[in-house]
């Protein structure tokens, strides 16, 4: 019994979800790149959150979205068009929770980032 309990203790049934990239102040980011925090105590399914924004930002072209950590996110934009439509057009939200975005600039560090404020 006493071993079926330890087993009991190490199971999960589920992974935990995404993969965090580190993205430190020495990587290249190229492109045009927006920065978000989500504002929410949940973890963030990122899956979701690119084919609900795809279709609410109403962009034509693809993005690819990285985990953070700390339910940040960046979205790397193929097209300055639609990264600038989805800037134009905060405040956003997923979920029913804030998401705060950021445009990162050329010589911007992701870790010096403050999402403080946001525009309606």
């Amino acid at each position: 019994m006493e071993e079926v309990t330890k087993r009991w203790e190490k199971l999960s049934l589920t992974e935990p979800e995404g993969v965090e990239h580190d993205l430190s102040s020495t990587d290249v980011i190229e492109g045009f790149a927006i920065v978000a925090k989500f504002f929410t105590k949940r973890r963030i399914n990122l899956e979701a959150v690119a084919k609900t924004l795809k279709s609410a930002w109403k962009i034509d072209s693809d993005f690819e979205v990285r985990d953070l950590g700390d339910n940040k996110a960046i979205f790397l934009f193929e097209d300055e068009v639609d990264m600038k439509r989805v800037l134009m057009n905060s405040p956003w939200s997923f979920d029913k929770y804030l998401l705060a975005i950021h445009k990162l600039g050329d010589d911007e560090q992701i870790k010096n980032i403050r999402f403080d404020e946001a525009s309606f």
